[in-house]
């Protein structure tokens, strides 16, 4: 599947999350540190089932939903508060989003409509490691953007993970490094973009807000690899890919990721 840019994560406070224990960890729900889980307390059996509420102000419209870090074999998922509205699903096995005998640790939903709703309930009762806590990384809860229509070459993709650190030279030329955090940043190089195309990049870059990037997001065997990121820099996608103005525009898109 081709690269993606998404809204913000809708989930973004503990006062959206209602659950049936383990308060004091709601925050690493959406906390973008996916080793960092929430995690039930005396939930911890498999005849037990653990329900996460999560409830939007109004309304939002959502067609992606991304879980990170999980532990959770069986589990379901459902919208505005009714077991009966399980998400139909066109990136995993299931084809909904119920599971009995789930295996992976990260799921990159993509939902097979648009769903404009309220709540989404995740009830679940077995863990892979028999009668553990339910376990949670991260919860992203938002709606797609933009799915390029192919990804770019190899040279058109320039990732790096910058890490932000303190280094201090002992007496005796030894080094030491003190590492506080690591942030992704990438260019993306894109020609022959058309002109639906080139209308939804200038409305990202003219957000002036977070967004989400899924570098690789398949349905199966995802690498779990997402990123709250900025668009910085200018809007360079003026320029033609060539003479023939029909075939489209070039340009570079600069993401840059957001603190936690």
């Amino acid at each position: 599947m081709n690269m993606s840019i998404h809204y913000a994560n809708y989930l973004n406070t503990t006062t959206m999350v209602s659950v049936d224990s383990g308060t004091d960890t709601t925050q690493y729900l959406f906390g973008r540190e996916s080793s960092n889980q929430y995690q039930t307390s005396g939930d911890n059996s498999d005849a037990t089932t653990s329900t996460i509420v999560v409830n939007f102000t109004g309304t939002e419209e959502v067609d992606r939903i991304i879980l990170q870090n999980i532990n959770l074999k069986s589990f379901k998922m459902y919208y505005d508060s009714n077991t009966a509205n399980l998400f139909s699903i066109t990136s995993a096995l299931t084809g909904t989003t119920e599971w009995t005998n789930n295996s992976a640790t990260s799921l990159n939903l993509i939902l097979e409509d648009t769903k404009t709703i309220g709540s989404i309930t995740i009830e679940a009762t077995a863990t892979m490691l028999a009668n553990e806590e339910k376990k949670i990384g991260e919860m992203w809860i938002t709606k797609n953007l933009l799915t390029f229509d192919q990804n770019p070459q190899a040279r058109g993709y320039r990732a790096e993970t910058d890490r932000k650190e303190w280094r201090h030279e002992m007496s005796d030329g030894g080094v030491v490094v003190y590492a506080l955090s690591d942030k992704f940043s990438t260019r993306i190089k894109r020609k022959y973009v058309d002109q639906e195309e080139y209308d939804t990049l200038k409305t990202i870059h003219r957000i002036w807000d977070a967004i989400v990037f899924v570098p690789f997001p398949t349905g199966t065997a995802w690498n779990s690899e997402i990123y709250e990121v900025t668009w910085t820099g200018a809007f360079t996608f003026e320029t033609f890919s060539d003479n023939y103005k029909e075939n489209g525009y070039s340009g570079t898109i600069k993401l840059e990721e957001t603190p936690n």
